[in-house]
């Protein structure tokens, strides 16, 4: 069973899915009731699993990990996350939000040789940013509202407002 000293946080992963972290092994949603959440261990052939309710309370845990603890993995993952929420928030370049967090983090070496460069990842931070970026319009089809089309004094100021070749042309004479 497990101890009520054991604590659970929740990450986002690379897809924006939730992952379940307790002591520092990362979990999966494998399926989803009206009452419970369950969870796999992310680790291949890892037959470890716990149960949640709707609120993330852990209700059980079962089954030993066949693995070793990899504390690495979770700090680049949360690195990898911190660094995508400040390029989607912020105008600044990729690599001067990825130079400022590498500093910031302060990562002992074997975390830091498990760290992407920003090369392996600066594509996918790019693309989270033009993803939230909106399109440009493909059409100059707009009207001109009316407070537009005359003076304060109420003269007429805008003398033809039309579209020529099926309304592909815009044209406002003054």
């Amino acid at each position: 069973m497990f101890t009520t000293t054991t604590t659970i946080s929740l990450i986002v992963s690379n897809k924006g899915h939730h992952l379940l972290v307790k002591d520092n092994f990362v979990y999966t949603v494998n399926k989803r009731t009206s009452s419970k959440t369950y969870w796999t261990c992310t680790t291949n052939n890892c037959h470890a699993h716990i149960q949640t309710n709707l609120n993330n309370n852990l209700l059980s845990s079962s089954s030993e990990h066949n693995h070793l603890l990899e504390q690495e993995d979770l700090q680049v993952k949360k690195f990898r996350q911190v660094v995508k929420d400040r390029v989607m928030k912020e105008t600044a370049p990729v690599s001067k939000i990825y130079d400022e967090e590498i500093s910031k983090a302060q990562f002992s070496p074997e975390v830091l040789a498990s760290v992407p460069l920003i090369h392996e990842i600066e594509s996918g931070l790019n693309y989270a940013r033009r993803k939230l970026t909106p399109i440009l319009p493909t059409s100059a089809v707009f009207d001109i509202p009316d407070s537009y089309q005359t003076t304060a004094s109420g003269e007429k100021f805008l003398s033809c407002d039309t579209f020529i070749c099926r309304k592909k042309m815009h044209v406002a004479l003054w």
